[in-house]
């Protein structure tokens, strides 16, 4: 049996992080939750994560220059970004890394896992 796929979710709203990471156990995901942009590099410095969900509004940081350097460092994680802000948000998120985006407010928490589905490529990892 292989190990579940092992998830970090970036957003500065403890809110956003609880539900996310309480849903995507429930899938049989491995989730670990940063509040911001120091956070996530320490945990992804201590060991393997194989996907990310990257707030694009971390407070006062910018989630899309740690898109930028989580795909720089360790480019094998698929990343997927979020934001609350769509209008040019997808398309700055893709040139940042990303290889999905879901907007804010979510319509369900199957968005979020169809995202990291598709940017996996692999759509036997998650059922819904």
């Amino acid at each position: 049996m292989s190990s579940p796929r092992r998830i970090l979710i970036v957003d500065d709203e403890p809110q956003i992080r609880m539900v996310l990471t309480a849903y995507l156990s429930g899938c049989g995901f491995s989730c670990t939750q940063a509040g911001g942009r120091d956070e996530a590099l320490a945990i992804l410095e201590q060991g393997p994560v194989d996907q990310a969900i990257v707030d694009l509004h971390l407070g006062m940081e910018s989630g899309l220059q740690l898109i930028q350097l989580i795909t720089q460092r360790w480019p094998g994680v698929k990343i997927v970004a979020m934001s609350g802000s769509v209008a040019s948000a997808p398309q700055a998120a893709h040139a940042a890394g990303a290889a999905g985006f879901v907007g804010k407010p979510f319509l369900t928490l199957n968005e979020i896992a169809d995202a990291l589905r598709d940017a996996s490529g692999d759509a036997s990892r998650l059922a819904h």
